[in-house]
């Protein structure tokens, strides 16, 4: 019996692989000029311009300065690290914490994120975040992990789960079909005309793997979900759940993110001769009569050999609308590109509901069993997600050890409560916490501080938008030969998502530069643009 049992398994096993695929490796996408040389020439200065301290500006800059580049980023902000790793000192209960601007994985396909960490050598700051935890109005708590090979990973998922049976399954096999089979190259013509909730409908596909898989998953975005693009939720599926056995891995900072790894980034920039000016705007760029951008409004005395706008798509747009109104009546070619520009892409594209991020000290911790380090909550509106930082971060566990109290970071998501005070947040989303975590209001938490940060920058990815989206070189397919791009808002021809695309993109600007300059480009790990299915649609 026990060899029938085992000969069935496999079996099975087979019949699966078979039908599902095996789930393909990173393709590497390497240097356009291999044969160029590695770094700038003994005596070639190449001065560069990076607008923009966020990821995308940094990824350049790093790329940049290794091969010999003088590199200068100017942030307007405070800090570096932008809408994603930005983290601030802020002074409560009479001393400083450093507040993240929310929690940040690392996810096993954010190929190109994770090589940073090895080169800054900075792997020791960050930790495995093993499980995957839950909660929901109308279904029992899940924790859910990946372990083993695909699709036997997948098939774990469903049998450890307390809601999830293996009949339900077969209700939402059409919907698999197409994660399985997904193909980038083909994935936005065919689906980002709908809204991912449109092709649930469309194909009446079962709610309740929807409501306990999917929808934590949209919600993670950062997008109001009503509105997603269903490519770009085929597209969200592939990188987390369907690409690798170990896609849903995912490593978490023990400190602060600046701690952890913004500063040990912007060390390494300085080291390498990287200028950083914090708190320092570009409001507009400065052309001569050929279209070459020389420097920005603010410092009319330096000349820039190359430009990357890493400013987001907010501020990508400013700039070059502020630099459409100062040209002169003269410059009607430029006038005439920057128009184009603006009008066929950057005025097209418009921002995501802003995200708050509420971080609330408390005097007391949690103590029963239900105190998950990290849980989502698709069914507690407005709250997407809550970190308990004193339990994941060492510095915050710092203070919970003297004090007894507890820090908790709740996310919210595409906020569309209106304008709520600051001091008033806690009161608004209390009720759900009672329900997410009773104990904190059955044993009388109390509040003694809290801080409010969050950011109304983030790109939309609702349906329909993709068209609009340039890639990192269209500067110089508009007559711009020294400008690149960078950012989360960009269309790349490769699977990406939440920190691997400002990164990756940072990267591919570089690269543009240094094909220009006869410098061999720096590779990219991107994860396949298939899935492992045998069907990928063309």
């Amino acid at each position: 019996m026990k060899y029938m049992i085992i000969i069935v398994v496999v079996l099975v096993g087979i019949m699966m692989t078979l039908l599902v695929g095996i789930p393909k490796s990173p393709r590497i996408i390497p240097p356009a000029n291999p044969e160029d040389r590695e770094r700038l020439a003994e005596g070639v200065v190449k001065k560069v311009l990076i607008v923009g301290g966020g990821l995308a500006g940094m990824s350049a800059a790093l790329e940049l300065a290794e091969r010999g580049y003088q590199v200068t980023i100017r942030e307007a902000d405070t800090a570096l690290g932008g809408v994603y790793m930005q983290t601030k000192p802020v002074r409560k209960l009479g001393r400083t914490f450093m507040v993240d601007g929310g929690m940040q994985a690392w996810f096993h396909n954010f190929h190109n994120a994770r090589d940073i960490i090895r080169r800054l050598g900075v792997e020791d700051n960050f930790h495995r975040w093993e499980v995957h935890d839950l909660v929901y109005k109308n279904y029992q708590p899940e924790r859910m992990y990946s372990h083993g090979i695909f699709p036997l990973n997948l098939a774990g998922m469903i049998y450890r789960s307390p809601n999830l049976n293996i009949l339900e399954i077969l209700f939402w096999l059409r919907c698999a079909w197409d994660f399985i089979n997904y193909n980038h190259d083909t994935n936005f013509k065919r689906w980002d005309a709908i809204t991912f909730d449109e092709y649930m409908d469309m194909f009446d596909i079962h709610r309740g793997f929807y409501d306990i898989v999917l929808e934590p998953g949209m919600k993670a975005s950062y997008q109001d979900k009503a509105m997603l693009s269903a490519a770009e939720m085929f597209q969200f599926s592939h990188m987390f759940y369907v690409s690798n056995p170990k896609a849903d891995y995912r490593d978490l900072a023990k400190m602060n993110q600046a701690t952890a790894i913004m500063t040990p980034w912007a060390d390494r920039l300085k080291s390498l001769g990287v200028r950083i000016e914090l708190e320092t705007s570009v409001g507009s760029l400065v052309f001569d009569k050929h279209g070459q951008i020389v420097t920005d409004t603010e410092h009319p005395s330096e000349r820039f050999d190359h430009v990357v706008l890493a400013s987001g798509l907010d501020g990508t747009k400013t700039i070059l609308q502020n630099s459409l109104q100062k040209l002169k009546p003269e410059d009607k070619i430029t006038r005439s590109r920057l128009e184009k520009v603006l009008k066929n892409h950057l005025t097209k594209l418009p921002l995501a509901p802003p995200f708050k991020i509420l971080t609330v000290w408390f005097d007391k911790q949690l103590e029963g069993s239900y105190k998950p380090d990290v849980v989502q909550t698709p069914s507690f509106p407005p709250i997407t997600f809550v970190a308990q930082y004193h339990v994941l971060k060492e510095d915050f566990a710092l203070w919970a050890n003297q004090s007894g109290g507890s820090v908790f970071m709740f996310h919210m998501f595409a906020w569309e409560q209106g304008e709520i005070p600051d001091d008033k947040i806690w009161n608004f989303i209390a009720p759900s916490v009672r329900e997410i975590f009773p104990e904190i209001f059955e044993r009388g938490f109390k509040v003694l501080a809290y801080n409010v940060g969050g950011s109304d920058k983030y790109p939309s990815y609702a349906k329909g938008l993709e068209k609009h989206r340039p890639t990192v070189k269209f500067p110089k397919e508009y007559g711009f030969p020294n400008l690149a791009v960078a950012g989360n808002w960009l269309h790349v021809d490769y699977p990406t998502a939440l920190i691997e695309r400002p990164i990756s993109t940072g990267r591919e600007a570089a690269n543009q530069i240094l094909l220009s300059d006869h410098v061999r480009q720096a590779s990219l790990v991107v994860t396949h643009s298939h899935g492992p299915g045998h069907f990928q649609y063309v």
